[in-house]
């Protein structure tokens, strides 16, 4: 087992020393004050001995947390069926998207969900030990956790979770005359319009669309309660 997470970290090691120059004259333009980073995904096979050997890495994996599983033609026929019945707002449970390409469902992989939200949780508890995400955001490990978990839900990437839409559902229950949908567009209309997003939305990863949606979230959060950002935020997520 040692020997084993020895040849992980190695490759891990080898990979990092090599891009490192290039990461560190890509951060280089936007100072200490705004520090980036950057989740990547290796790609490793074992042989019968279980050596590691790097196949690819990804540098922008999915966050995302389903996993497509096929569908019969009698499952199809069946979930039509029943989508018929409960009119047509129910959704039949077909998916036609690239994942996969016949007809297909989605389901949560559990793989995914611990192995995902352990590397961006843990990713963000070290820039938040000295660094503040969302105005002041302090180390909270139930709260990254719930922020992170309603990310990966709403897509896991900023293109699904930070358009107005799915802002609006996702706030729903604290909507009121104090917190409107005006608000929120209001938040939303500023984030866009920030030079630094300007200029990253082109390109965003999921782990830099997280911490901008985490922001917007922290924003919308002081609009409704006031006072400091981390406690509103707190506030907004429990």
């Amino acid at each position: 087992r040692e020997r084993f997470w020895a040849g992980m970290r190695e490759v891990v090691e080898q990979v990092c020393g090599v891009v490192l120059p290039v990461v560190e004259a890509s951060a280089a333009p936007y100072g200490i004050a705004n520090r980036c980073f950057q989740i990547l995904g290796f790609d490793i096979m074992l042989d019968h001995k279980f050596r590691p050997h790097l196949l690819e890495i990804n540098n922008s994996p999915s966050l995302c947390v389903d996993e497509a599983m096929a569908m019969t033609p009698e499952e199809v026929a069946a979930a039509k069926a029943l989508s018929a019945e409960g009119g047509r707002r129910k959704r039949d449970g077909i998916c036609n998207c690239m994942d996969m390409q016949q007809p297909h469902g989605h389901k949560e992989c559990a793989v995914d969900v611990a192995v995902k939200k352990a590397v961006v949780c843990t990713a963000l508890d070290l820039l938040s030990g000295d660094l503040d995400l969302t105005g002041s955001l302090e180390p909270r490990g139930w709260l990254l956790g719930s922020l992170v978990e309603k990310w990966t839900e709403l897509g896991g990437t900023w293109a699904r979770a930070g358009t107005g839409g799915a802002l609006r559902r996702h706030l729903a229950p604290v909507l009121d005359q104090k917190l409107t949908t005006a608000d929120l567009d209001i938040v939303l209309k500023a984030k866009k319009t920030a030079p630094q997003f300007a200029s990253q939305s082109r390109g965003f990863g999921a782990e830099f669309g997280l911490v901008e949606w985490m922001e917007v979230l922290t924003a919308v959060a002081v609009r409704k309660y006031g006072g400091d950002g981390p406690e509103a935020l707190e506030r907004l997520v429990r």
